[in-house]
């Protein structure tokens, strides 16, 4: 399983939010391209950066920083504000080795499925919930979609892999939802990425126990409750 370690940037900074919440950002430092070189350093070998502020506003505004972080040497997924075809292009010429689609795939399946034809397996589904409802515009309102409906939408379109975030355990160090991860897995052929929740080692191997292609990890890195050569040495095992 791969880990990869999540980069999330708000006003040029590296920040971690709980379950989406702006109003209370945790600065963890004002160099992400820095924080990139820290990952690489210690083993990473993919990055998963965040536009928080386009994820909100439905406008990339770190394409001159996603530059920055990929020539750090890693390949690097973004998402966040990629809601025109333009944006995506913009985004892979900047550099970027899979860019993760969100709010317009779920709102919008004529446009799900241009870029799924389009981008292929440079495109990521990226799927965020909480009991079971999809979110959209950065986390901040609710649809009426079911996540493994949707996902399943997704995969008949053509899409080649699937971003699963449970929103309730994104950043609360609490662990993940196994029980929405396993019936995300379960459900698809395709891979899927988790994201949301891990917080100790034994998170990391029972994440792969669940079948998912990677996990992003997050707030557990910066504060230290894990270690990334740990995470890394888990999920070789």
């Amino acid at each position: 399983m791969l880990i990869i370690p999540a980069i999330d940037i708000l006003n040029g900074k590296c920040v971690r939010l709980r379950q989406g919440r702006y109003y209370r950002p945790t600065v963890y430092s004002s160099d992400p391209v820095a924080v990139a070189q820290k990952w690489a350093q210690q083993g990473a070998k993919f990055l998963h950066v965040v536009d928080l502020e386009g994820a909100r506003t439905g406008e990339p505004k770190i394409l001159d920083l996603l530059k920055r972080i990929v020539e750090v040497g890693l390949p690097v997924e973004v998402g966040g504000g990629m809601r025109l075809m333009a944006n995506i292009d913009d985004a892979l010429a900047a550099g970027a080795a899979r860019v993760s689609i969100g709010t317009r795939a779920a709102t919008d399946a004529a446009f799900a499925r241009n870029a799924i034809t389009t981008f292929r397996e440079r495109l990521v589904i990226d799927i965020a919930a909480k009991d079971g409802l999809v979110m959209v515009q950065g986390w901040q309102h609710f649809t009426e979609l079911q996540a493994i409906d949707l996902a399943k939408e997704m995969e008949q379109l053509g899409a080649e892999r699937i971003l699963f975030t449970d929103v309730a355990r994104d950043g609360m160090l609490e662990g993940p939802n196994y029980a929405s991860l396993e019936a995300m897995v379960a459900a698809l052929e395709i891979p899927v990425i988790a994201s949301g929740g891990i917080t100790h080692v034994g998170d990391v191997r029972r994440t792969k126990r669940t079948g998912a292609e990677a996990c992003i990890i997050g707030r557990a890195l910066y504060t230290g409750t894990i270690k990334l050569p740990a995470a890394l040495e888990a999920a070789r095992e």
